[in-house]
């Protein structure tokens, strides 16, 4: 067999993740490539990680371990990006809605804050966006429903995009052992609550692989097409000549092309925000943050984070998704 894995990108990234985490002191990472107009695999690479000469010196086994497909995590923010696309595809909001952000907003009987705060006012949505502000998004989340509280039928909405189309807390199916599924919890279940919905509505309060938030993102960017993300390229016969594997198909629709590409516009917006400096002119780039707290003993706490960032680049058409985690111990 003939692995989609492009040996240049995993170079690549192995070595940006090493000196990632050694510039930030950060303990573990990994590091997801894909190509979102065909769901293939381009790199993978994950820290702390063995060389398979010295396989028996390995002291811990969660080296061995593929994180990007095997463990499961709190995503944070990056999951605005999916919350902001149900929106939109849901006739709900626009990126140029808006609403009254107080920095604070209350759920049944909790009080979600944002960690940005003083952007306060009538803002729209697409600020909300930039400023990755928690009360913009469980808004939308009202605005399934009935606009003040999240409803069964807000609540339902999300699930049905959030597990059935972008495909959370679901295995994707990728040809390598040890994937798994994650958690997102139906509304049927007496823990999916309008407050647990107001946590997923920020990528809190559910559990998704990197395989699978980036699969997701990659559909919100192409079209709406969701592909089974793959590491098979094709196969070379007996004479060593190279069989391409026919040309992956969609299988299934997301969001439809008019929302992609107001998503489109929306990540390169957000990211221009802050980090339009760091860009080189003549692509397209956009991207969005994540930092989600990390749960003790059932107890979120602020101490200890995982921090993503879930991005693509291209020219006329984005051509990569990158996703990337880090986190210490």
């Amino acid at each position: 067999i003939v692995l989609s894995i492009d040996r240049n990108v995993q170079s690549y990234a192995e070595k940006a993740l090493a000196d990632g985490l050694k510039r930030t002191g950060a303990t573990n990472g990994s590091i997801l490539v894909m190509n979102p107009q065909n769901g293939k695999v381009l790199a993978m690479a994950n820290a702390p990680t063995y060389k398979p000469a010295e396989f028996t010196k390995v002291t811990d086994a969660a080296a061995f371990n593929n994180g990007t497909i095997s463990a499961p995590y709190e995503p944070g923010s990056d999951i605005k990006t999916l919350t902001f696309a149900t929106g939109i595809e849901e006739g709900v909001i626009t990126p140029d809605s808006t609403f009254v952000n107080t920095d604070y907003i209350t759920v049944d009987d909790r009080t979600i804050s944002n960690a940005s705060k003083g952007q306060t006012g009538t803002i729209t949505f697409q600020h909300a966006f930039n400023w990755s502000l928690n009360t913009g998004f469980v808004t939308v989340a009202q605005r399934l429903g009935d606009g003040k509280t999240i409803t069964k039928q807000a609540r339902d909405t999300m699930y049905d995009y959030f597990y059935n189309k972008f495909g959370l807390g679901r295995s994707t199916g990728i040809e390598l052992a040890g994937e798994a599924d994650g958690t997102v919890v139906s509304p049927d279940e007496a823990d999916g609550n309008a407050v647990r919905y107001s946590n997923m509505a920020f990528g809190q309060g559910l559990d998704a692989t990197m395989i699978q938030v980036a699969s997701a993102f990659s559909s919100v960017i192409n079209g709406g097409n969701y592909y089974k993300p793959t590491v098979l390229a094709g196969r070379v016969d007996a004479n060593g000549a190279f069989i391409a594997l026919p040309a992956p198909t969609p299988i299934r629709k997301t969001i439809s092309e008019s929302t992609s590409k107001q998503m489109v516009t929306a990540l390169q917006t957000a990211r221009a925000t802050f980090y339009k400096a760091f860009d080189r002119p003549g692509y397209v780039i956009g991207g969005k943050t994540g930092t989600s707290q990390t749960l003790r003993n059932g107890v979120y706490v602020d101490s200890e984070t995982v921090g993503t960032y879930l991005g693509f680049g291209g020219t006329d058409t984005p051509a990569y998704v990158i996703m990337v985690q880090v986190s210490g111990k």
